[in-house]
């Protein structure tokens, strides 16, 4: 049997179009799917942050390291001994990159060391990336 409805004060039959539950389950159907999607997304985005942190400190090493290997000097040439390498150019920061600090004369002493910053507390390994030019891998802290 087909539908029936009341249209213009008369019951007629074979209506087509959805009724209201109908269209209430699929509602709630796709709230569902988008609550399941969003609680996948989210962990992959806030990775993608920490790999960018990453990035961008290992960059900032390697100008360091450069610059020390060809003029002799290391990058942290302010008067506290820090060189934000995001603020003076040395390397372009994306924006999940609030920012990195260079620090170190490249000695035995005192060996280049690279502090990276995430934005907003969104790298699920930690707030601040650090690597140092005598060990071969960096620390989230």
């Amino acid at each position: 049997m087909g539908k029936r409805a009341w249209i213009g004060g008369k019951l007629r039959r074979d209506v087509k179009g959805f009724t209201l539950i109908e269209l209430l389950i699929t509602l709630a159907l796709l709230m569902i799917l988008g609550a399941v999607a969003v609680s996948i997304y989210t962990p992959m985005v806030n990775k993608t942050v920490c790999s960018k942190v990453e990035m961008s400190v290992s960059e900032a090493m390697l100008a360091s390291v450069k610059q020390l290997t060809e003029t002799g000097l290391a990058p942290a040439d302010d008067i506290d001994g820090q060189w934000d390498a995001c603020a003076d150019g040395l390397i372009a920061c994306p924006s999940e990159v609030s920012s990195i600090i260079v620090t170190g004369m490249g000695t035995t002493g005192s060996p280049i060391t690279v502090n990276g910053t995430a934005t907003g507390n969104k790298c699920p390994k930690g707030q601040r990336y650090v690597l140092r030019q005598d060990l071969p891998t960096g620390q989230w802290k």
